[in-house]
């Protein structure tokens, strides 16, 4: 390789001044180097520290939502360290290459040669050895992008870029080149021409952009081995222990199929049961109660599941019809009696706000509206004994006596929770002269009748369940 080095920290009188005046001549071709590449490289850096601190304080990538991993956490701790990488190598090459201060930095083609001047030591390509130069255009409609490609023996291309007005000449100079070059070689101007010395070791050069790049992607995918490995399920497993639901231990477990997470998700999954278990025996006083409530923390555990579902539902529609017409049939045959209206799901938020009481503290939770073993299934039964209401129409209106049962489905076997609790009708119409919408009661108006009855029942039934379950968790 032609190319050869000049160490100009060692440059002493008049060698240092002889090379000083060769520098001083102005270039053919130049292209200095400014602050932009230190500043764009810390730039790169930063951005993928900053990714990686938003990954890290927003948890990205670790398990906060059943069977969620999040694909994106691991993409920006991959991403942040490549941008780290890159960033910090190609700072550490700016600040090697730059020149001492009394040089100027950049690439230069003088007439002695081609420079680069990035570092203490310049890289040079000595005139003797050039051979050509070409010059290639590509014309827009405003500028001129033209490139200049000076090629020396044994070496790549060094090419230079220029933008200019149409017509202008970006390097009118470069037959200089080879008038100095037959002259070095016809033996003429040697101390004019001259840079250094046959032989001189040349620079060692900076790393290709591919080179840089790879290292930079090797060491953003170690970044990401080492937060798969380490931080995300360690965040992981620190949410689940907050957390407690063995379903978030088993996407944990899916997620990082680590020996360690195993171990830790056993153990934490055991003891969560067991303080359920803990906490039933110490404040279930009803044996059947107790063994209800067992078998359905019992099947939990071999789910690995946490929910237990509550279903409050009528049992006995068909007896609606029979009371109906005994009621009618009493009032005789001009009497208009109004159907019986239930609705559905009544009483769920009430029977799952008295068992939540039982499992609060422990890693169990309680669902409405489900019917998935195990499950609390409150059955609520209605009969008439032939009484009716009236309210501001002539309809007439079944008084109904509600039964509640609960029992515990678990296993394919069924376990009564409590005894059944009776609630008769009520006895006085004053308590049903509002009509409740929402958060807001009115006075009874004209065709309210029918919202109002459903209320009435609605009244009777809430306590049934209430009372039915705190019958099982109340000493």
């Amino acid at each position: 390789m032609p190319a050869r080095g000049l160490d100009v920290r060692t440059l002493r009188g008049a060698e240092a001044k002889r090379v000083r005046d060769l520098f001083e001549q102005k270039p053919i071709l130049a292209e200095p180097d400014g602050g932009l590449g230190i500043t764009l490289w810390v730039t790169v850096m930063l951005l993928g520290v900053g990714i990686l601190a938003l990954a890290m304080w927003r948890d990205w990538g670790v398990v906060t939502q059943w069977r969620s991993i999040g694909v994106l956490g691991w993409t920006a701790y991959a991403t942040g360290g490549v941008l780290v990488a890159r960033g910090f190598v190609g700072a550490v090459w700016v600040v090697r290459r730059r020149a001492p201060p009394t040089w100027t930095t950049g690439r230069f083609v003088f007439p002695f040669g081609f420079v680069e001047a990035r570092g203490p030591v310049f890289r040079v390509l000595p005139v003797e050895d050039f051979e050509s130069a070409t010059i290639t255009e590509d014309a827009g409609e405003q500028l001129v992008l033209q490139k200049v490609d000076v090629k020396f023996a044994g070496a790549p291309a060094e090419r230079f870029h220029f933008a200019t007005l149409p017509g202008q000449t970006i390097a009118p100079r470069l037959p200089e080149l080879e008038v100095a070059r037959d002259a070095i070689r016809a033996g003429r101007d040697a101390d004019r021409l001259q840079l250094v010395a046959a032989g001189t070791p040349p620079p060692k050069r900076a790393w290709s952009k591919g080179r840089a790049w790879l290292v930079s992607l090797v060491v953003g995918l170690a970044v990401q081995a080492g937060a798969y490995l380490w931080w995300l399920p360690s965040r992981s497993v620190a949410e689940a222990e907050e957390w407690r639901a063995p379903e978030r231990w088993l996407a944990i477990e899916n997620a990082f199929p680590f020996g360690w997470v195993h171990d830790r998700a056993a153990a934490a999954i055991g003891h969560n049961f067991d303080e359920a278990r803990a906490r039933i025996r110490a404040n279930v006083h009803d044996p059947a109660a107790v063994t209800a409530l067992m078998a359905a923390v019992d099947q939990l555990a071999q789910q690995n599941r946490s929910r237990i579902g509550i279903h409050v539902d009528f049992a006995s529609p068909p007896e609606l019809e029979a009371a109906t017409k005994a009621v009618k049939d009493a009032a005789g045959s001009a009497a208009e009696v109004a159907p019986v209206m239930l609705s559905r799901g009544i009483g769920d938020n009430t029977a799952a706000s008295e068992m939540s009481k039982l499992v609060d503290g422990t890693s169990l939770e309680v669902s409405v509206q489900s019917s998935e073993e195990p499950y609390v299934r409150v059955d609520v039964h209605v009969r008439s004994n032939g009484q009716a209401y009236k309210f501001n129409s002539n309809r007439l209106y079944v008084a109904l006596s509600v039964d509640v049962d609960a029992t515990v489905v678990a296993g394919g076997k069924q376990f009564p929770l409590c005894p059944r609790t009776t609630i008769a009708p009520p006895s006085e119409m004053t308590t049903s002269q509002l009509v409740f919408e929402g958060d807001h009661a009115r006075p009874l108006e004209q065709l309210d009748d029918p919202l109002v009855y459903r209320q009435m029942i609605t009244r009777q039934v809430d306590p049934g369940v209430t009372a039915c379950v705190r019958h099982a968790i109340s000493p």
